[in-house]
C-alpha cells in the first residue's frame, strides 16, 4: 500500500501511503515502473466479480500524485511496463497481456499459451500472471503464487503476436509476486 523511496546505502528518503490516493476505492496497488521522470503506479478493485484497473502518475522525487488513468479493460490489473513504444499491462487470473499507447489507450490483447494450473479463484476467469518484465524482444511474466506452477515464462515477441519461449525455474522460492 505504500511506496518508499531509498537511497542506495539504504536510508529511507520518503514514504507514501498510495491507497489514499484517487482512485481512493482501489483494492491493491499492484506494479511500478520509473520511466521518463514518472513513477507509473498499477492499481484495481473487484466488486462482485467486475474488475477495474488504473494507472496512477507520480513524481518519484516528491511522489506527489500527477494523473490517473482508468484502463479500459474489465480486468484486474498486476504488472505494466513500457516497451516497443506502448503500455504493455498483464491482469491477475488472466492468461493475455493488453497493449497500450502512451495516453492509455487500449491498442489489442494478446493470448498467451503456456499452461497454467490450480485452483480458479481471485479476480479473473483463468489463471494468470502477476508481473512483466521485457528483455529486448522477450517477455518474462512469472505466474502468481495461487497457481501450481512456479515458473517465469518466456514469450518472444514478433512486433504483432507472441509465439510460446521457454519456461523457465523460478530464481528463488516464492519469487511470485512482481519482477
Amino acid at each position: 500500500s505504500s511506496v518508499r523511496k531509498y537511497t542506495k546505502a539504504g536510508v529511507l528518503v520518503i514514504q507514501r501511503n498510495l491507497m489514499a490516493d484517487a482512485p481512493t476505492n482501489k483494492d491493491q496497488i499492484n506494479g511500478l515502473c520509473l520511466k521518463d521522470g514518472i513513477l507509473y503506479v498499477s492499481c484495481a478493485k473487484n466488486v462482485n466479480g467486475t474488475a477495474t484497473s488504473w494507472v496512477a502518475e507520480y513524481n518519484p522525487d516528491t511522489l506527489t500524485p500527477l494523473a490517473v488513468r482508468t484502463l479500459s479493460i474489465n480486468a484486474f490489473s498486476e504488472g505494466l511496463q513500457f516497451a516497443h513504444g506502448h503500455w504493455w499491462v498483464c491482469f491477475h487470473a488472466s492468461k493475455f497481456v493488453a497493449r497500450f499507447t502512451t495516453a492509455w489507450a487500449l491498442v489489442d490483447t494478446h493470448s498467451l499459451s503456456f499452461q497454467v494450473t490450480g485452483p480458479v479463484h481471485g479476480y479473473g476467469p483463468d489463471k494468470g500472471y502477476d508481473a512483466l518484465v521485457w528483455d529486448g524482444d522477450d517477455l518474462l511474466l512469472n505466474i502468481h503464487e495461487i497457481y501450481d506452477q512456479a515458473n517465469v515464462d518466456r514469450y518472444r515477441w514478433n512486433g504483432s503476436s507472441f509465439a510460446q519461449g521457454a519456461r523457465l525455474a523460478e530464481p528463488t522460492t516464492k519469487a511470485t509476486q512482481g519482477m
